[in-house]
């Protein structure tokens, strides 16, 4: 299995232009850059060439792709999505000389990834969780959202904490427990250095994050912890934690 891209997609692409008319290529929907993807197939039969180019459709246009280095120019090969990974695979195919079992993982070098670790407080009205929204990763360029979901019913004070470690916070090691601060069995998984405060809705709320399209940021790792506030939380504080989400930027 070989990965067949090494730079940002944004630097490798040509706009423009368009495939030729071409037989059996291979054809599947991109996750990552909400494109269908076409590659190679029979660009014509006397003499039989077979195609090496990899292509995008964005819904409006053609985007041609320059990718070092390239996969060998196959025919009636098998393009799909990878829904673990979220990128796309090319699988076998042939050649001239007949068939091949080959792999090939269209991806970036920068994947843009979000995942939960930790857990959440218990308390009695359930567990707050904190995680990506369907349907959204961090990219460059994008609107990233976070969804907080098992708030108390009735509206109140909640908080997201940005932190750049899930190792030490003010010199004491991470994971920190919390029952010093008025929130027995409740913990915390990352730096709280930059406090996000909002009032919610009660039930769930979401927190929209527009992402800089900045090429220096492309594998940054950030990380995500929520507290919610309220009488019924029983505790010295009022107060419980959630779950944390460790967010790696990624660029297309």
């Amino acid at each position: 299995m070989q990965a067949f891209d090494g730079q940002n997609f944004s630097e490798i692409y040509t706009r423009g232009v368009s495939p030729l008319p071409r037989s059996q290529p291979v054809v599947a929907y991109n996750p990552l850059r909400d494109t269908v993807m076409l590659f190679g197939g029979m660009t014509q039969a006397n003499p039989q060439k077979i195609g090496a180019d990899t292509w995008e459709w964005d819904g409006s246009q053609w985007l041609a792709a320059n990718l070092p280095p390239t996969p060998p120019a196959r025919f009636d090969a098998h393009l799909a999505e990878d829904p673990a990974n979220g990128d796309v695979l090319r699988f076998g195919g042939a050649d001239a000389l007949g068939a091949t079992p080959a792999t090939w993982r269209f991806a970036p070098d920068f994947p843009a990834r979000s995942s939960a670790f930790g857990g959440a407080c218990p308390n009695p009205l359930g567990p707050l969780a904190l995680a990506a929204a369907p349907d959204t990763r961090p990219w460059l360029g994008d609107v990233y959202e976070l969804l907080l979901t098992g708030l108390p019913p009735q509206p109140g004070l909640a908080v997201v904490v940005f932190g750049y470690s899930d190792q030490t916070w003010n010199g004491q090691s991470l994971p920190l427990a919390l029952a010093g601060f008025g929130m027995p069995s409740c913990t915390l998984y990352a730096a709280a250095v930059d406090p996000f405060l909002v009032i919610h809705p009660g039930g769930s709320l979401r927190f929209p994050f527009p992402l800089p399209n900045a090429g220096w940021l492309r594998g940054f790792v950030y990380f995500n912890q929520a507290t919610a506030f309220s009488p019924a939380y029983g505790n010295a504080l009022g107060a419980t934690t959630s779950n944390a989400v460790r967010t790696t930027l990624g660029a297309r």
